[in-house]
């Protein structure tokens, strides 16, 4: 064997079958190896784990993006700003060992909901990039670099390709295994939102203003003070750095505002000359709004083209690795059938039956016998006629 990819010519750290010679090595291909462990084991890896190695990726990767992204549009303690919270690796991109140009190619995650579970394939052909999604061979050509595709963007890196060169492009394969935690004090966690609101006291109605959360990325105005002043019990004014001072707009209890990247609820009856104003948040300690924000990540749609959620990608995940682990099960006690048949009937042609050997052996020995007395008998005659003749 030998460490290279399941391509013979990418390098990589993949152990792969090989006949050496004198002066090389010829990898064979994991579809020509197909019986006894070893067929198995290639056959798991390229099958199963390669798959379920990139769908945990896509889903660190999408979780720990989301993850950071929000982190960073709370406050800690101290009352400074998040900042990301995991580091992982990004995509794999590996080079043909018999490219003959110098171009390196890097990929960088676009949009995690435009990713797939699948490797990638580029070949240059000297005019076009040529990329082959392996999961279903399907092709784009692309006369330049750089190009987004799937969800990820790759780009001519450095050197210079030439005709014939081709790479491999591994966009998730490597975020799950690669995954660490940039936060080992509690009290840098930025659980709390970086504004809240406040109702004046001089406030006639029972209306209420809370704010629900800070959507990424935070704006440049997140902490400017604002100011929902109410001109009737159903129309207000918004006054604020960044807000654009709306007037005369219509209240509907229950109605979220979203100004600065941060999103409020208004509810309850307000009254002629009510108002409310959110600003700095300058007591965070008892505040985790931001960690609700980060806790319900995993309900949020963040891969799947907007359609699916980190627990239903993993679950998505645990049930493809499931119903293969119990496909090879069926077909290991299937073959296990076909095997126990199979001797029985070299059994029954060449097989030892140990009672009817006896038997046989105990003929053998009554036969024996009896040609000896057959023999003595013959020797006792000779005998007797020599004795006459004399």
């Amino acid at each position: 064997r030998r460490t290279d990819h399941d391509d013979p010519h990418v390098t990589s750290t993949r152990s792969q079958v090989c006949f050496s010679t004198a002066s090389n090595f010829r990898a064979f291909e994991d579809a020509t190896v197909t019986g006894g462990v070893l067929g198995g084991a290639l056959t798991f890896r390229s099958q199963t784990l390669n798959s379920a190695q990139n769908a945990l990726g896509r889903i660190a990767g999408a979780l720990a993006t989301a993850f950071n992204a929000q982190h960073a549009t709370g406050q800690d303690r101290s009352g400074a700003m998040g900042g990301a919270f995991f580091a992982f690796d990004g995509p794999l991109s590996q080079s043909n060992a018999q490219n003959s140009g110098t171009g390196v190619l890097a990929a960088s995650i676009a949009d995690y909901q435009a990713l797939t579970t699948s490797d990638y394939r580029v070949n240059y052909d000297g005019t076009n990039y040529i990329v082959t999604r392996l999961s279903d061979s399907n092709q784009q050509s692309f006369a330049s670099l750089p190009q987004t595709i799937d969800g990820f963007s790759l780009s001519l890196a450095s050197g210079t390709p030439a005709a014939g060169d081709n790479f491999r492009i591994m966009p998730t394969r490597a975020a799950a295994a690669g995954i660490t935690s940039l936060i080992a004090d509690p009290a840098r966690i930025a659980a709390a939102l970086p504004v809240r609101s406040a109702a004046n006291p001089a406030n006639l109605g029972n209306g209420g203003l809370r704010v629900n959360g800070v959507t990424p990325p935070a704006g440049a105005n997140l902490t400017q003070p604002v100011t929902i002043t109410f001109s009737g019990a159903t129309t207000f004014n918004v006054s604020g750095t960044g807000t654009g001072n709306p007037t005369g707009l219509t209240y509907t209890p229950g109605m979220t505002l979203s100004y600065n990247g941060w999103s409020a609820q208004l509810q309850g009856t307000m009254a002629v000359g009510d108002s409310f104003a959110i600003g700095v948040n300058s007591n965070g300690a008892g505040d985790n709004g931001n960690l609700l924000a980060l806790a319900s990540l995993n309900t949020v749609a963040l891969l799947g083209s907007g359609n699916m959620s980190i627990g239903e990608a993993y679950a998505q995940a645990v049930s493809d690795a499931g119903n293969q682990s119990r496909a090879a099960n069926a077909g290991a006690k299937a073959q296990g059938a076909v095997l126990s048949q199979a001797n029985g009937a070299q059994q029954a042609i060449s097989g030892v039956n140990l009672d009817e050997e006896a038997g046989n052996l105990l003929r053998y020995q009554q036969a024996y016998q009896a040609a000896g007395r057959v023999i003595s008998t013959a020797n006792t005659l000779f005998d007797e006629i020599l004795r006459l003749t004399r």
